[in-house]
């Protein structure tokens, strides 16, 4: 190890179930706190862990950044974590992953900007950083600034700075889900007897049909459906619309994941012998005062689903109530479509 470095123990949000030795300059940052580690050939973000290092690895590579002063993982959120990981048999850098804000593990989002302020006492790297960024328009990502300067870790200065009014710094959140849209023609003005639309339509009996489909379906109806379905050219639109009887506008389409699920009731399935054999061993279990887990095995399409249905059933008619958990959220339309 080289004089003045320590090593650190560092989980990696990835499916290997181990933590990686790095080394950081000086003392070593509490547990808990974020770094920015080259791995193979790209960087990522970890967490330090309470683990010793392995003193026989020879080879190690040095943390690029620690990017706070206080771990955002705390000690009892760690503790957690490492009770997920052990419990689901899942890597340590997964389980915090999951547990902490998305923001806090994309360093680029990470974004530094000047303030215009000028003087007081900087450091060789601080004048650096702040020619930098003042050689460009606009925030700069952090990946990108310590990319370019070529100075290693650059959050020591980047704190300073941003205390003494140098510069900002933003923490830009993911993008919201794009909101879905349908065009959509509506009628806005109505023609209340048969002369306002002898008047508005004379000869054009396509229009005339058209605005009295268009009423018809409640003054409002998607576009797609008028010309593709219907048959109204965009012509037949367009001429509604320069008259001032009709506008074509973008409306939100709200998703409906109940959208394809089938409506009423589902049929009722009689279980069958191996189902009934567990069934009842499980239904036996609800009268014990101290609960146990059960692990029901069977292969995709084996009938595992309507054990679930019929003990939540029995469950239900003792007056007792159950909690279904869905392995994946997609999978909670298909779901609900059983339940």
């Amino acid at each position: 190890m080289i004089e003045g470095r320590t090593r650190v123990e560092v989980a990696l949000p990835l499916p290997i179930y181990r933590t990686f030795s790095y080394e950081v300059h000086g003392e070593a940052p509490l547990p808990g706190t974020r770094v920015l580690v080259p791995f193979r050939r790209q960087e990522l973000i970890g967490w330090i862990t309470a683990d010793r290092p392995d003193p026989d690895v020879q080879k190690v590579k040095a943390v690029l950044d620690v990017l706070e002063d206080v771990p955002s993982v705390t000690p009892d959120l760690m503790e957690l974590c490492g009770w997920m990981a052990e419990y689901y048999v899942a890597p340590l850098g997964i389980a915090i992953r999951t547990s902490i804000p998305a923001v806090l593990s994309d360093v680029s989002r990470d974004y530094l900007s000047l303030t215009g302020f000028q003087g007081g006492d900087l450091s060789n790297r601080e004048k650096r950083l702040l020619e930098w960024l003042s050689e460009r328009k606009g925030p700069q990502r952090v990946k990108t600034t310590r990319n370019n300067l070529g100075i290693g870790s650059i959050w020591p200065e980047v704190r300073s700075l941003v205390a003494s009014g140098h510069i900002t710094h933003e923490t830009v959140s993911p993008p919201s889900p794009s909101v879905k849209t349908r065009r959509v023609v509506r009628i806005v003005r109505s023609l209340e007897n048969l002369l306002e639309r002898d008047q508005a339509f004379g000869r054009g009996g396509r229009q005339r049909e058209a605005f009295g489909f268009i009423e018809a379906a409640g003054n409002s109806v998607e576009l797609a459906r008028l010309t593709k379905e219907e048959g109204f050219s965009r012509g037949v639109v367009t001429a509604l619309t320069k008259k001032g009887l009709v506008e074509v506008v973008d409306e939100e389409e709200i998703r409906d994941p109940f959208a394809g699920a089938p409506q009423g009731q589902s049929r009722r399935h009689t279980p069958t012998a191996a189902q009934q054999t567990a069934l009842d061993a499980l239904i036996e279990a609800l009268d014990e005062r101290d609960p146990k887990p059960f692990l029901l095995q069977g292969v995709t399409g084996s009938g595992k689903t309507l054990v679930y249905i019929e003990l939540l059933r029995e469950a239900l008619k003792r007056g007792q109530t159950a909690i279904v958990l869905v392995p994946e959220i997609a999978l909670t339309p298909q779901t609900v479509s059983r339940f």
